[in-house]
């Protein structure tokens, strides 16, 4: 693979800017009354509990609100890793629950070189002794990051070439974020 490296430590934590903020809060509202089984078997999500690891609020329900948010956050995409980019995926708002993990991997070469993580709620209540549930990163160095993130918090990162997961169980009630892909421009995939 010949992808190449954007940024030195290949990932970074922001704040999500106020407007789209607003646009995201009105989107888990009305989102959070439809809820769907997500079902990616054992491959990258597991589960303690059931075979689902996770639930979706998808942005089908809504597309023009997920095609104006994928729109919007480009612009700080491109300036972070100073690229010319293409829209290549938005998802819905991913609901982690409680004994899930997301295997260590890198996303895919072909369409998600830069993205982001956009932490959009979180119940962290376990008996009574709250336990946040850190993002484990590695950067271009080699070296191992846990992020820790709030609602409003967004991890941007190359997530074709920097390994990424929640490899640790979940054991809080839900984790809700969702994921914003682009894709190089002027990139050709290469085996």
């Amino acid at each position: 693979m010949n992808l190449p490296k954007l940024t030195e430590r290949g990932f970074d934590i922001m704040k999500v800017p106020p407007t789209l903020w607003g646009i995201i809060s009105d989107c888990y509202k009305l989102l959070k009354t439809n809820i769907e089984e997500e079902n990616w078997g054992s491959k990258i999500i597991k589960s303690s509990e059931d075979k689902y690891g996770s639930e979706m609020l998808n942005f089908s329900n809504l597309p023009s609100l997920g095609n104006l948010l994928h729109r919007s956050f480009m612009p700080l995409h491109e300036k972070w890793c100073n690229q010319p980019l293409e829209r290549s995926a938005v998802y819905g708002i991913r609901s982690y629950k409680n004994g899930a993990s997301l295997v260590n991997h890198t996303d895919q070469t072909g369409t998600h070189h830069v993205g982001s993580i956009i932490v959009v709620d979180k119940n962290l209540d376990c008996n009574g002794q709250p336990e946040d549930w850190p993002l484990h990163i590695q950067s271009h160095d080699g070296k191992w990051h846990k992020v820790y993130t709030e609602p409003g918090d967004m991890v941007i990162y190359e997530a074709a070439t920097c390994v990424h997961g929640r490899p640790d169980p979940f054991k809080g009630t839900f984790y809700r974020n969702f994921y914003v892909h682009y894709k190089l421009r002027d990139w050709t995939h290469q085996e």
